[in-house]
Formats: C-alpha cells, sequence, structure tokens
C-alpha cells in the first residue's frame, strides 16, 4: 500500500509539472502580444499623464516649494536684471563724481603751484636772474610792443645790440657795443657813430 502511494504522489506531481509547462508554453503568445500593445501605447498606465500633472501643480506652486515657506518673494528674473541695472548707475555715477573730484583737487592744486613756481603772461616779480640763451648773436632776447602797435619800440638782441623805434615805423635808433672796449657807438638814422 505504501509504495502505490509513493508511486501515485509521483505520477501526481509529473501531471502537474507537465501541466504548468504546456500553460507556460501557451501563456508566452499571450505575454508577448501584452507587451507589444503596451509599448505602441501612448500612455498604457496612464504614469505619463499623471507626471505631466504632477509637474504642472509644482510649476504653478508659490510656497513650500523645495522648503521654501514662500516662494513668491524669491526674486524673478526681470527683477535681477533691474537691480543689475540701477547698480550699475549708481556704480557709474559715483565714479563720475570721484573723478570730478579728483581731477578738481588736482587742478587747484596745479595751479597754485605754478602762482608760486612759474611767472604770469600778464606779469608779475622776478627774484632771480633772468638768461635768454639763443642759437644766433644776431637772435631777439627782448621785444616790446604797446597794444596792438605793428613795429615794437624796442629790441634787444642776444649780442648785446638794442634798437629803438617811434612805434609807428622801423626802428631807427640803435645802441651797440663793438671793440676795441670800451667803445659805443650810437647811430641815428641821420647821425654818425660816436665813439668816446
Amino acid at each position: 500500500m505504501e509504495r502505490y502511494q509513493l508511486e501515485q504522489q509521483a505520477r501526481d506531481q509529473a501531471v502537474q509539472l507537465l501541466a504548468e509547462r504546456v500553460k507556460g508554453i501557451e501563456g508566452r503568445p499571450i505575454a508577448a502580444a501584452k507587451v507589444s500593445t503596451d509599448t505602441a501605447a501612448s500612455d498604457p498606465h496612464g504614469d505619463r499623464a499623471a507626471a505631466t500633472a504632477a509637474l504642472a501643480a509644482h510649476e504653478a506652486d508659490t510656497t513650500s516649494v523645495h522648503g521654501i515657506a514662500d516662494t513668491s518673494v524669491l526674486e524673478t528674473a526681470s527683477g535681477a536684471h533691474a537691480e543689475a541695472d540701477a547698480a550699475q548707475s549708481a556704480a557709474t555715477s559715483a565714479a563720475a563724481t570721484d573723478a570730478t573730484t579728483k581731477a578738481n583737487a588736482a587742478q587747484s592744486a596745479a595751479i597754485a603751484d605754478a602762482a608760486t613756481t612759474y611767472l604770469s603772461k600778464a606779469g608779475g616779480t622776478l627774484t632771480g636772474a633772468v638768461t635768454v640763451n639763443r642759437a644766433n648773436s644776431t637772435d631777439i632776447a627782448v621785444a616790446g610792443l604797446v597794444g596792438a602797435q605793428a613795429f615794437d619800440a624796442f629790441r634787444l638782441y642776444t649780442d648785446g645790440k638794442m634798437e629803438f623805434g617811434p612805434e609807428t615805423g622801423a626802428r631807427d635808433t640803435t645802441l651797440f657795443a663793438a671793440p676795441p672796449a670800451p667803445c659805443a657807438r650810437i647811430r641815428a638814422s641821420t647821425s654818425a657813430s660816436t665813439c668816446g
């Protein structure tokens, strides 16, 4: 009896295994068809629609997003640009003011230094010797004009010669030194040289 039961159990197990194998073989085309259908469908399980809805809700949220209590107080791109432009404008203005202030201070210092160092074209007092160094003995060292006169009334040349005139015409009187010293000649347009 015991042997019979063992043989029966072995037969039952073999039948069960055979049935499972047949079932698996028959079920393969059905499973392949389902996979093919799911692959071809745009959203077979509704996951895409759910994700799109969740993303839209996330974009619309203004509070409690990524741990930020109120995202409406966050800076926008246009707001950041406006603040950057305002900062640039303020920096440019401050730099221009600073540059103007420094330039004015430098100019004032230069004018003050020039006033104590250089003689004005309008005149002034020299406390030291004046030396005119020219290339030729016939060069003019000093000349004097009155107003808008066309002729200078006085000329001093680098060789010591001096000329005088009426201011309305050419200079007609000359005083110069010539060897042998100490002989000075004064020559007017109508007079001879004198030496004595």
